[in-house]
């Protein structure tokens, strides 16, 4: 009894390995995401365009081609993005099922459900982000193309740390510091993120607003509120990368 308990400790030992490669893979989906909504970020910086109303019988300006030719761009990129997601959404509803039915103790079960939970969610948020953008045709801004190359930046940290997840105790170091240049770059976003709120929003006299906008004493203009939105989305998918991090510290925490 006692030799097939200790066979059973040691499967369930060696059993989350192969299971923190489909993880691998599935943030290494992440960062190939990442790679194209980085891609979009340039491609919709196109608030020098516009497209000039046409009279009658009236052919495309240059300006206004070229305005379209920007979101066929845009519109391209996303479309490659919500196939990646869903791509990459098949691999994680695969892995939870491998785990679901592996021999593991609890204690890694429910690790691995929260990092295969937390991976989509990444490629997921990005998607909405996206998505959110095509839909208000928002032009992105010097600040929203940082704040998305942060984005990258994480999604390749956390790309890269996750074989080091095999062995927890002995790269404890290795994986907090990870976790902390995640912290540092959601701080980074929030920074962005904050800057650009701050520029769109307007002073204005408390007397014409409503009463919950008297309270605030600032709003956002009507034209803005696309921007803000897309803005916030991005906001959200570095959120998600932080979610990951606070899990990767959970982890070496149990493990302490």
């Amino acid at each position: 009894m006692l030799a097939k308990l200790l066979a059973f400790f040691k499967l369930s030992s060696r059993s989350p390995d192969q299971h923190i490669s489909k993880l691998a893979e599935l943030m290494n989906d992440a960062a190939s995401v990442s790679d194209v909504f980085v891609q979009f970020a340039r491609a919709s910086d196109f608030s020098s365009l516009r497209q000039a109303p046409l009279g009658e019988g009236e052919e495309l300006s240059a300006e206004s081609k070229e305005f379209q030719n920007a979101l066929q761009a845009v519109s391209t990129l996303h479309l490659k993005i919500v196939e990646m997601e869903r791509s990459a959404d098949n691999r994680q509803k695969q892995a939870i099922e491998s785990v679901s039915h592996a021999l593991l103790l609890p204690f890694d079960r429910s690790h691995l459900f929260r990092f295969f939970n937390r991976a989509d969610n990444i490629i997921d948020e990005i998607r909405k982000a996206s998505t959110y953008s095509v839909m208000f045709q928002a032009p992105y801004s010097h600040n929203m193309l940082k704040m998305v190359e942060r984005i990258r930046e994480a999604t390749y940290v956390l790309r890269d740390i996750i074989p080091q997840l095999s062995n927890v105790p002995r790269n404890a170091k290795t994986l907090t510091e990870a976790a902390e240049r995640i912290y540092s770059l959601e701080d980074e976003v929030d920074r962005l993120h904050l800057e650009l709120l701050t520029s769109i929003m307007s002073n204005v006299n408390p007397t014409k607003l409503a009463a919950n906008q008297q309270m605030a004493g600032r709003y956002v203009p009507p034209k803005y509120g696309p921007v803000r939105e897309c803005t916030d989305r991005i906001e959200r998918v570095m959120d998600a990368c932080k979610e990951f991090a606070e899990a990767i510290v959970t982890v070496v925490t149990d493990n302490a």
